[in-house]
């Protein structure tokens, strides 16, 4: 007779990275960032999927884990 595996539910977070390069004339860099992050909070930059450069994957449990290790 064949042995029955029980499953378990799991969580696990999908973490996207994207990225983009945009130009702005500024003083310095604080307010070079300052200004793109205004720009981004006002929703002139908008991020899609031409942007992405990484993701990973965490089961919930193993992140806690490694967390509380640290």
């Amino acid at each position: 007779m064949k042995e029955m595996k029980i499953l378990q539910n799991f969580e696990v977070e999908i973490i996207e990275k994207l990225s983009k390069i945009v130009k702005v004339k500024a003083k310095n860099r604080n307010e070079a960032e300052q200004i793109v992050s205004d720009n981004w909070r006002a929703g002139q930059y908008i991020l899609g999927a031409e942007d992405f450069i990484d993701v990973e994957f965490f089961t919930l449990a193993d992140k806690q884990d490694a967390a509380a290790q640290s």
